[in-house]
Parts: C-alpha cells; structure tokens; sequence
C-alpha cells in the first residue's frame, strides 16, 4: 500500500475506506462550487426586475424578484451547509493525503 494510504488509515481509525473520504471531499467542492455560480447571477436578475417593477408599477416584475429572492436564499443556505463541509474536508483530509 502507498504510504499516503497508511498515513491516512492511521488518523482515520474510524474511516474503513479512506478513498472514500476523499471521493466524497472531491464531490462536495464540485457540489459547492455549483451551488456558487448558481448564487451569482440571481442577485442581478432580481435587481433588474426590481427596476423594471419601479418604473412599470407591474405586479408581475415584484412576484419574479420576489420568487428569485426565496430562490437565492434556498441555494444560498445549501452553498454555506456545503461549503461548511468542504472546508472541514480540505482541512482535515487533504493535508494528510499529502504525507510522503
């Protein structure tokens, strides 16, 4: 076995397989880093129909921002729990993956 395996296997008595941990620290900074590019664009969408409900005095504009609010803070709230969770996989598993 490499040496980074053992290394490893000694911090994580608990972890039976720890590619496993590793596999799920890669998923969750891809689910992460899809949670961040969907939480970019909804803040500007909302602006602009805000705008637009300012000046046309059109219910429909405000029910958009209103819905892309309740959205964003939705997608928000499951960046931060996933980001949570990748922050604690990069600091404890990944440091120990690169013992030589």
């Amino acid at each position: 076995m490499s040496q980074t395996y053992d290394a490893l296997t000694h911090v994580y008595i608990h972890t039976g397989n720890v590619n496993a941990a590793l596999s799920m620290s890669i998923y969750g900074i891809y689910l992460h880093a899809a949670f961040l590019s969907l939480t970019l664009g909804p803040p500007l969408a909302i602006s602009a129909w805000l705008i637009q409900w300012k000046r046309t005095k059109d219910a429909v504009f405000l029910k958009y921002a209103k819905t892309a609010t309740t959205v964003l803070a939705i997608n928000f709230s499951l960046g931060v729990v996933t980001g949570t969770l990748v922050e604690f996989g990069l600091l404890d598993i990944w440091p120990t993956s690169m013992v030589k």
